[in-house]
């Protein structure tokens, strides 16, 4: 793959730069940067300078500093969804708390509805009693004037006639006349 990307930038007169992981011989593994080019742009074929740079040390740099960027990211991640869980948490119980409030409120309202409707109605009820009172009291006084002529001369007759009745009924009567 090297070979190909190095022939096409000689062709064209280019330099060709590539980093790529390497195994030597022994097995030791380690990144390189081949920087290739022709020593003469116009006849490649004269040959070229390679320089081969061993950047283990910076791929090793930029992949921990890749880890910490992700570990970075992640711990970014998790504490943005424990302060939104926490947040959501708290939202829930201030509209828990809401809720309460709402419901104790609006029983109050229907407790206050309740003994408002019942102290009208008690305050009809007596109205309507003193009112039949009042009704009654007028028949019985009406009924009363009505009977009076009747009641006195009863009362002038049995004065007049004490024969006419029992001991024990003229007793009676004459307490219910007087």
């Amino acid at each position: 793959r090297q070979r190909e990307g190095i022939n096409e930038a000689l062709k064209r007169g280019q330099v060709y730069t590539e980093e790529f992981e390497w195994t030597q011989k022994s097995g030791r593994k380690f990144w390189m940067r081949l920087t290739t080019t022709a020593i003469d742009r116009t006849n490649p074929r004269e040959g070229v300078i390679a320089i081969v740079e061993d950047v283990t040390p910076r791929k090793k740099s930029e992949d921990e500093l890749m880890a910490a960027k992700e570990m970075a990211e992640r711990a970014l991640a998790e504490a943005q969804a424990k302060a939104k869980a926490e947040a959501e948490a708290r939202a829930a119980a201030e509209a828990r708390a809401m809720e309460e409030t709402t419901r104790r409120a609006q029983e109050e309202a229907e407790k206050l509805q309740r003994e408002t409707e019942l102290q009208i109605a008690r305050e009809e009820a007596e109205a309507a009693f003193v009112d039949r009172r009042g009704q009654r009291a007028q028949r019985l006084a009406a009924v009363e004037e009505e009977h009076e002529p009747v009641r006195l001369a009863l009362v002038a007759f049995l004065r007049d006639h004490p024969e006419e009745m029992q001991v024990g009924r003229r007793d009676r009567l004459a307490g219910l006349l007087r």
